[in-house]
């Protein structure tokens, strides 16, 4: 008996000294020598993981073993030991490769987020496809709500998203291919939002992700995902333009089975259709539209052949119709011209200008202004502008897209280098823009008057 027992009691240590794998993780992230606000978020996620296991274990253990014959008790411990161990493995993984993602792409998404009054926590990991998954996704997935009940109730509501992206899209010579990524930042905005829930609300998204790999996809789990997808591409055009679907074309070659995994996923070519609607109808642009229907014609005849199921139509359909204009209500951010303008005519080096005849000038011709801006970063000049305008004049309504072939197609040595400095330079831009919010911030915050 007293055999049983110290066998049982080795097994429950196997399963604390699991748990313990949480420490050596935290150790690596402290380690780094720079941790950001994400990384350091991602940190506290693991420091909570571990103290709500430990507070959960004992008892787990216990019922796991009372009053049942060794063999299952052994089982039921060994599941339990798989199961931690998962959950700590995806955490590592999520770790190690969280290290090669550049700040400024960081940078880039947070003021995606800020532009849907969205502030959540997320972590952007390299991996082999574009996907974002939730946290509590994750725990449900590994079974770590029926097999720890406490911890779960502690931990499984938190709002953390993991951003899987992969390896050729988070380098800085990559930031031209970056707008691609807001596209699961849109996924984390509806999350946020519970769009998903407002449409076929018995069918969540996890529910519907895990049939796809059923022979027969079921027609209310497509039509979700479907959805979903579209809902993404529409959040993201809204505040960078054709720009999303211009590089979704262009890189469409290389990664089609990434871009476009297959059942999750509508037919490409209707999701550019949606795009160039957006652009055309709400954002008012007809000359960056025009310019992604001649990049999309090649294109349209082979992917006419994908064989996809009857999508649901968002301009008919009427709960879907609804949910689309409140998504269009979820910011007051839109990159039309005006808004491209005022974003210009407010950034803190413009109002240096004040009431000069320069800056009447600028207002006046502002055209013209925009196309010495192009001309400037072009040539290595860096912009401290938003984001979202700094791609807008990388492209320029693509009225001048001869100027970017250097930079798009580079002949010959001199071009490649010059090419590489220009797409690292934006991300230079980005980084420059927050450092100077942050700047800007922290002035305002030290000039404020004090409450008594």
């Amino acid at each position: 008996m007293l055999q049983l027992e110290e066998k049982l009691n080795k097994e429950k240590q196997r399963v604390r000294n699991e748990v313990s794998r949480f420490t050596q993780i935290i150790h690596d992230i402290e380690r780094r020598r720079y941790r950001g606000p994400h990384i350091e978020s991602l940190k506290r996620l693991l420091e909570n993981c571990q103290n709500a296991l430990n507070e959960d274990l004992d008892a787990r253990l216990d019922v796991a073993t009372s009053h049942l014959p060794l063999h299952t008790a052994s089982m039921r411990l060994s599941a339990m030991r798989s199961l931690i161990k998962e959950l700590i493995d995806f955490m590592y993984l999520v770790v190690s490769r969280s290290e090669r993602v550049p700040r400024e792409l960081y940078f880039l998404l947070d003021a995606f987020l800020e532009n849907y009054n969205v502030s959540t926590r997320y972590v952007l990991f390299v991996s082999d496809e574009m996907a974002v998954t939730t946290f509590e996704h994750i725990l449900e997935l590994n079974n770590m709500k029926n097999w720890f009940p406490l911890f779960y109730r502690k931990i499984g509501n938190k709002r953390y998203y993991f951003v899987q992206v992969i390896s050729d899209f988070v380098e800085r010579e990559a930031s031209l291919d970056w707008p691609i990524v807001l596209h699961e930042m849109s996924h984390i905005v509806c999350y946020e939002k519970n769009t998903y829930s407002k449409y076929l609300p018995r069918t969540s998204i996890l529910e519907a992700l895990r049939t796809i790999h059923e022979l027969r996809l079921p027609r209310r789990a497509q039509r979700k995902l479907y959805v979903s997808e579209y809902l993404a591409d529409l959040l993201t055009t809204r505040n960078i333009g054709t720009f999303y679907g211009w590089r979704f074309l262009e890189n469409y070659g290389t990664y089609h089975d990434i871009l476009d995994p297959g059942r999750t996923h509508p037919a490409p070519g209707k999701r550019v259709n949606k795009i160039l609607t957006e652009t055309r109808r709400q954002l008012k642009m007809p000359k960056s539209a025009n310019f992604l229907n001649k990049e999309f014609e090649p294109r349209k005849r082979e992917w006419e052949t994908i064989p996809r199921r009857v999508t649901p139509d968002l301009n008919v359909d009427p709960i879907l119709r609804k949910i689309l204009k409140e998504a269009r209500k979820y910011s007051n951010y839109l990159l039309t011209h005006q808004q491209i303008k005022q974003s210009l005519l407010k950034s803190p080096w413009f109002q240096l200008l004040e009431e000069t005849p320069k800056r009447k000038e600028i207002e006046t011709n502002i055209w013209e202004f925009l196309v010495n801006l192009q001309e400037d970063l072009l040539q290595g000049i860096p912009l401290i502008l938003e984001p979202f305008v700094l791609y807008y004049i990388f492209t320029l309504d693509f009225s001048t897209y001869h100027k970017l072939l250097p930079i798009l197609e580079p002949q010959g040595e001199e071009q490649e280098k010059h090419a590489q400095r220009i797409k690292e330079l934006i991300a230079d831009c980005i980084r420059l823009y927050s450092v100077q919010r942050r700047f800007l911030a922290l002035k305002t915050e030290s000039i404020a008057p004090k409450k008594p």
